[in-house]
């Protein structure tokens, strides 16, 4: 062992300064320690030039630093041995020090303090950093803790150190070889550079985070080429005006989460991967333009996913199945290019409670949607939202509503026992077969059905047009005085209708397999209780007899053409004329065109689809 003697300042080459009169060395012949603990004041030992010795060792009060642009290594082989760091080593630019293995027993401060050049902590064998203490990285990029040589395979434990700043943890400048890095549960990783951000990248190895990830300064953490495995209980978060940034990296388990406007970026091709550890989504997370988020598993999101793509669009591919829980959101934007799809028509997006909202794609011909019973899907845009499953299917037992202009689109087979709702004054098309033991709404804007409904379900028309375009037979119920109940096969209707307006005369049955041929082809039956009867409309050829549950006994129906070979059937409190509703400009036009001659109201034909996105490749996932 060699000691320090005098508390005072010197150079580390400096024989007299040593107990055994010689400068500490690690070779065949002698294997010191290194151990800087002179008692009295503080002082600074200098390295100037490459040393080499068995441990190093500091007191309290004693200083290890590298002058500046030295171009010396100081190799340590066995960490601090019996003793620790208690002290300060400065590694300044253009110097390194390198652990071959062994255990840092770090109570004290190792500062990387790199100004023009680079300032390297070097874990070349298996090194273990415990103490409690900190390594504190300045607001230099040329600060970097690495493995630092080709072909090494180097593992640097934290145990329980803060390591802070800015620069590179994994790669560097000098980096050839491959650091695997282990943050323990009591570990804490930290950007805090102002002007520099912290990179933590890994490439080709598995980085362990059990502990925290942590950004907190304005240039943020960059997490890159890197497969984070935090489902030891790690997480990762932004702070407050702080930024992570996954690019290329595959999060495996673990928790990510922000405080106050701080947020995680997601760009190139990242994966959240929950297959065998659930992810849990605390955060506000975004995926950049033409970003690419790959997920599977299960995924607990109380926070916001959010994709941002504006130009080439951003999206979310389901590389297997995934589970949504934990009542977040996931949104869309408004944004054609924007999706989520899967690899396959049977990658199978369940949705337990999440909302998932904005217009964009949802499907892509490759999906398998359930959307539970506290799950929402939720149009809110400009756009459109168009749920294309292909070969899957659309399985809903909760709410799918639209509310924007942009409407929505059900592009696959349905099965509905939940609500699908038009809350908006754009339209809703459902082009594809759909059971529905549930309820269909419009209020406002139009729902229309393409396909055959089956089923023992509902629907209710609050305001707007509810358009069956196939075979149909539930009960309707209108709550207002301003809709349209619109069927195309009305003679094979054998269910009731509830609720037509009464002293208001807005509500209408639009018959497309009826012709009109008169104002008085429209004959209303009670059934003697006033509680309902039989409403029989017939253009001579054809008859429809449609159920009504109301009393309708103090006025009459009357009819006009619907503008498409079919009559518009209305209830009005004269034999004369109904007065015009103002709910929707398919009615004024109706009822402004009553009377001799009227040509009627045009029909509210179904908006051209936007053109499909191609399919979006789904990321690799680096996992087992």
């Amino acid at each position: 062992m060699a000691h320090w003697v005098n508390a005072k300042d010197g150079g580390f080459d400096t024989r007299k300064d040593w107990s055994t009169r010689r400068v500490p060395v690690y070779n065949a012949k002698h294997k010191d320690d290194a151990i800087l603990d002179a008692v009295g004041g503080a002082y600074t030992v200098t390295v100037t030039k490459s040393e080499n010795v068995a441990s190093l060792q500091t007191a309290s009060n004693a200083t290890l630093a590298f002058a500046d642009k030295s171009g010396a290594i100081f190799t340590v082989n066995k960490g601090t041995g019996a003793g620790a760091n208690a002290g300060t080593i400065k590694i300044r630019s253009e110097s390194a020090l390198a652990f071959e293995g062994g255990t840092i027993n770090n109570t004290g401060l190792i500062s990387l303090e790199a100004k023009t050049g680079v300032a390297v902590f070097n874990a070349k064998g298996d090194v273990t950093l415990q103490g409690g203490g900190a390594v504190v990285m300045g607001d230099n990029l040329l600060n970097v803790i690495e493995d630092g040589f080709s072909g090494t395979t180097g593992t640097l434990t934290n145990v329980d150190n803060t390591i802070s700043g800015a620069g590179a943890i994994g790669i560097g400048p000098s980096s050839g070889g491959t650091l695997t890095v282990i943050n323990g549960a009591a570990g804490v990783i930290e950007a805090t550079g102002a002007n520099n951000a912290l990179l933590v990248s890994t490439p080709g190895v598995t980085m362990v985070n059990d502990g925290l990830l942590l950004a907190t300064g304005a240039a943020g953490l960059t997490i890159a080429g890197t497969v984070v495995d935090g489902s030891g209980g790690g997480e990762i978060r932004a702070g407050k005006g702080s930024i992570v940034r996954l690019s290329d990296a595959d999060i495996v388990g673990g928790t990510l989460a922000t405080n106050g406007t701080g947020t995680i970026l997601v760009s190139g091709q990242s994966a959240f991967d929950g297959q065998a550890s659930a992810i849990h989504n605390q955060a506000k997370v975004s995926i950049a333009d033409g970003a690419v988020l790959g997920v599977r598993g299960a995924i607990d999101n109380s926070g916001t996913i959010s994709l941002r793509g504006d130009n080439a669009g951003s999206s979310i591919g389901l590389a297997g199945d995934l589970t949504l829980t934990g009542g977040g959101v996931v949104s869309l934007g408004d944004y054609d290019l924007n999706s989520i799809s899967g690899h396959a028509a049977t990658d199978t997006l369940t949705n337990v409670d999440n909302t998932i909202t904005g217009d964009g794609v949802l499907g892509m011909g490759q999906l398998t949607l359930v959307n539970q019973a506290a799950g929402t899907i939720l149009e809110t845009g400009t756009r459109e939202l168009i749920i294309n499953t292909g070969a899957g299917s659309i399985t809903n037992a909760g709410l799918i509503e639209a509310t924007g202009i942009g409407g929505l689109a059900l592009q696959g087979p349905v099965t509905n026992t939940g609500v699908i709702e038009n809350a908006g004054p754009g339209t809703i098309e459902i082009d594809t077969p759909i059971a529905n033991k549930g309820s269909l709404v419009v209020d406002g804007g139009t729902l229309v059905a393409f396909g055959d409904v089956t089923g023992n379900g509902s629907a209710t028309i609050r305001n707007g047009t509810l358009k069956f375009a196939g075979a149909f037979n539930q009960n309707v119920r209108f709550t207002s005085q301003s809709g349209i109940l619109e069927l195309a096969q009305s003679q094979s209707y054998t269910r009731t209708v509830t609720g037509i307006a009464i002293h208001g005369g807005g509500d209408i049955l639009d018959l497309d397999d009826i012709a009109f041929v008169g104002d008085s082809q429209a004959n209303y039956v009670d059934n003697g209780s006033r509680t309902g009867g039989v409403l029989t409309v017939s253009d001579g050829t054809h008859i429809a007899n449609i159920k009504l549950s109301g009393d309708y006994t103090a006025f009459t129906f009357g009819s006009i053409s619907d503008g498409h070979g079919g009559v518009d059937v209305f209830y009005k409190e004269t034999a004369v004329a109904a007065p015009p509703p103002a709910a929707t400009s398919r009615l004024v036009a109706a009822m402004a065109g009553f009377g001799a001659g009227a040509g009627g109201p045009a029909h509210v034909a179904a908006d051209a689809r936007f053109a499909r996105p191609v399919m979006l490749a789904v990321p690799r996932m680096a996992m087992a």
